[in-house]
């Protein structure tokens, strides 16, 4: 079982026509702040990556919590506490980078803050912990696009 274990049991759906405004209105963004010109730029293929990952995480988690209900969402976070702790340790670096998520106004939770780095590390292609830290150029760019979305995503939520 991976690092969401038994999360991974509910079934991926595709992200909603909302999200993937959202997520395209960021990415639009950052292409007209970077300067990117190239539409075909690895980086906004990894923007794309990082947006249905982690979406589709906090899709399974939604279902989870239709399905089981709150004590239920509550009892597999303290079954993956574990795994999201080594998963910390194991990329330190990136958690750092993010750890101002943990605060408002994201107030993002152990399993939101792993779906963040490994929807990243997805994103990226990335898998060797050993290797991966937060000098990648990568993993930065994503990281910091992660912060754009859920920023969006919150605002929207908030509005609507």
């Amino acid at each position: 079982m991976g690092v969401f274990g038994r999360l991974d049991s509910y079934k991926r759906e595709d992200i909603t026509e909302e999200d993937a405004r959202i997520a395209a209105n960021v990415i639009t963004q950052y292409i007209q702040e970077d300067g990117i010109e190239d539409k075909e730029d690895i980086r906004v293929e990894r923007f794309m990556r990082f947006s249905t990952e982690f979406l589709s995480i906090f899709k399974q988690v939604n279902l989870m919590l239709s399905k089981e209900g709150s004590k239920g969402v509550a009892s597999w976070q303290v079954e993956q506490n574990s795994a999201f702790e080594k998963h910390a340790k194991d990329y330190q670096s990136l958690y750092q980078e993010i750890g101002y998520m943990a605060r408002p106004p994201y107030h993002l939770t152990n399993w939101s803050m792993c779906a963040v780095v490994e929807s990243a590390l997805i994103a990226c292609n990335l898998k060797d912990s050993d290797n991966v830290t937060i000098e990648n150029k990568a993993i930065e760019d994503v990281l910091g696009f992660s912060q754009n979305l859920l920023q969006s995503m919150f605002e929207e939520h908030r509005a609507g």
